[in-house]
């Protein structure tokens, strides 16, 4: 697995390569530009449907793009919306 912070579109090859290569790639877009998110996620979403590969949306700044060989189950949207429990403070 293969964890990526993408600052410039440019580095949307080397997310795609490391799918090629057949690693799980975890996408985090905290505090980068919306359109610059959009235009890697337009990119990697075509990469990823051509190799039949999945991509998952786990908060609105994370994302799990896995190669065909591997496979996600259920929803971690869900899972992660109980999971924490923050007390206010």
């Amino acid at each position: 697995m293969c964890v990526f912070k993408p600052t410039l579109f440019d580095e949307s090859r080397e997310i795609t390569d490391t799918l090629l290569n057949g690693c799980t790639v975890v996408l985090n877009f905290e505090g980068l530009d919306v359109e610059i998110a959009q235009r890697i996620i337009d990119f990697t979403s075509g990469s990823c449907y051509a190799i039949g590969g999945n991509l998952q949306k786990v908060s609105n700044y994370i994302f799990i793009v896995t190669p065909r060989s591997v496979d996600i189950s259920g929803d971690f949207q869900e899972i992660l919306s109980g999971a924490f429990d923050i007390p206010n403070i």
